[in-house]
């Protein structure tokens, strides 16, 4: 190959190369001042995550090869395990330096810390705390809050129940898996039809259920509660359109 298309060529990887790595500090899920400026940390947001926040794991990536990293393992002591195997696929094409990106589902409260292996040798590493979340849904602007006590009839277990908002009127609650919804509220504004405010609640379990719906008004004025029940072993719903 004649020098000038060798140095051509050359000149364009190390472009395309700084390209990459401009563009994977700015674009993304995470922007630079958000990544840790050590590129052997691994990067976890939000920096500082509940138990019922979805948690984004990123790490920095400088491969020479194609590397395939399988999906996180959370172990039972709070370690996790990221394992990431280096191919035969090398340059030709290049492969310039990029984030890597992986979303779980909320954890439980904890320390946990993660360990990323490459071709069975640490890679990256790093640690979080994950924090008790606010059992609490707020809705009508945070004039209503609401709040879900339950007990497992068929075993030892209780707590409360985790709320996921979905519109300034609705949300809903999950016990054991953020992807499976037990419990959803709705509260409308019915006063121009009869004068007070429409609680809608439906079960999708037959735990035991305390369901605590509790309005806050104008500054001044005193909140009250009402506390919806549900017996164990039974599944109910709740229209109470005279809050």
């Amino acid at each position: 190959m004649p020098s000038f298309q060798r140095s051509r060529r050359s000149t364009l990887c190390r472009a395309l190369i700084l390209a990459a790595v401009a563009f994977a500090a700015w674009a993304g899920p995470a922007s630079a001042d958000r990544i840790h400026p050590d590129t052997n940390i691994v990067t976890v947001l939000p920096e500082a995550p509940t138990a019922g926040d979805p948690i984004e794991i990123l790490f920095y990536v400088t491969p020479g090869c194609q590397i395939f990293f399988s999906a996180p393992q959370i172990l039972p002591n709070g370690r996790i395990l990221i394992e990431g195997e280096t191919t035969d696929i090398c340059t030709p094409p290049i492969i310039p330096p990029y984030f890597e990106r992986f979303v779980l589902n909320p954890l439980p409260a904890g320390h946990y810390t993660v360990d990323v292996l490459l071709d069975n040798r640490p890679y990256r590493s790093g640690s979080f705390d994950v924090t008790a979340a606010d059992p609490t849904l707020r809705l009508q602007d945070g004039r209503f809050s609401v709040t879900v006590h339950w007990k497992n009839p068929y075993g030892p277990g209780e707590g409360e129940g985790l709320p996921v908002t979905l519109s300034p009127e609705a949300g809903y609650f999950w016990f054991f898996d953020s992807d499976n919804a037990e419990v959803t509220v709705k509260i409308l504004d019915g006063r121009p039809q009869n004068g007070h405010f429409w609680v809608f609640i439906a079960s999708m379990t037959t735990l035991e259920l305390e369901v605590t719906v509790t309005e806050c008004p104008e500054p001044g004025r005193p909140c009250r509660s009402k506390t919806y029940v549900q017996p164990p072993r039974q599944n109910r719903n709740f229209v109470d359109t005279r809050f």
